[in-house]
């Protein structure tokens, strides 16, 4: 389903868009609780597969719409964060690290004067929205 934006005419009232901001977010709430119940159905039936395939001594399954194939990925779990770090800075490894400054950090330094290079602070504006 995708959901189009209706133009709202500049003349609407303040009151009218801000009513219209909140039914828009209850309804992107509601989705979202949607997609969660559905995320966790997966889940459950990625589970019930992987089961299945392993009773039955096998990597994949197929039904008459599709096939499921088992799949492997190894990914990092931080067990010990200064290990790591250490690891990072002794071994100038910074590529392990995804690619976003931490906004709190980044404030905080920024209240204490000081200027971190290659970062510039952008205001974002953003509405806050309360139910009456």
């Amino acid at each position: 389903m995708n959901a189009q934006i209706s133009p709202q005419p500049q003349e609407a009232s303040l009151g009218k868009i801000i009513d219209r901001m909140l039914v828009v977010r209850d309804e992107r709430a509601a989705l979202n609780k949607q997609a969660d119940g559905l995320k966790a159905e997966f889940d459950q039936l990625e589970l019930q597969v992987l089961q299945k395939l392993d009773e039955q001594d096998t990597v994949q399954g197929r039904s008459k719409t599709a096939t499921a194939t088992i799949a492997t990925q190894v990914v990092p779990t931080i067990k010990d964060w200064e290990a790591f770090e250490s690891y990072i800075i002794n071994n100038n490894a910074l590529y392990l690290l995804e690619k976003r400054p931490a906004g709190a950090a980044f404030r905080e330094l920024m209240q204490q004067g000081e200027v971190i290079p290659g970062l510039e602070p952008y205001t974002k504006t953003s509405i806050s929205l309360r139910r009456l």
